[in-house]
């Protein structure tokens, strides 16, 4: 049987002291880059998904839902001053519009604002209004009371 001295060098081996210093000091170390690397990894993830969130907050917007905020008294006993809704963008495209519905539409007006505005300015004001950071400033939000080929009549301050 080979004898050990404390420093384990003349048997050949390292005593449990030394295996363990060794691995605490490498397991430290491995731990350490893997921080270094989250962090490093976690700023460098960062612009792509914000990119990503932007690019389907703005699909969502256009193509199926997008909140609105109401400015007016237009709608009072149904929708009230500083209310917000979420449109279903898909609901008419499946069905027909009926009395009574809820609709919002673009400002037939608002033509002649948007086409003032540049193409930097457009496109600032749509990411804006994608993400929620603007409300949309030329649409309508109405209750539809006649449909095509209808006649209304207002008496008395009602339909």
């Amino acid at each position: 049987m080979a004898e050990h001295d404390s420093t384990g060098i003349a048997g050949g081996d390292l005593s449990d002291e030394k295996y363990v210093d060794l691995d605490e000091a490498r397991l430290e170390a491995n731990e350490a880059s893997q921080r270094t690397e989250k962090k490093r990894s976690f700023w460098r993830e960062l612009p792509v998904l914000a990119l990503i969130a932007l690019v389907i907050a703005v699909v969502i917007k256009t193509f199926f839902f997008q909140a609105f905020f109401i400015p007016s008294g237009s709608m009072k006993e149904t929708l009230q001053v500083n209310d917000r809704v979420l449109v279903n963008k898909l609901a008419f495209r499946m069905g027909d519009i009926r009395r009574g519905d809820v609709i919002v539409f673009d400002d037939p007006r608002g033509v002649a604002a948007k086409t003032q505005e540049g193409v930097f300015q457009a496109l600032v004001r749509h990411l804006a209004e994608s993400v929620g950071l603007s409300a949309p400033q030329s649409e309508f939000i109405k209750r539809v009371v006649a449909l095509p080929g209808e006649t209304i009549q207002v008496l008395d301050g009602g339909v």
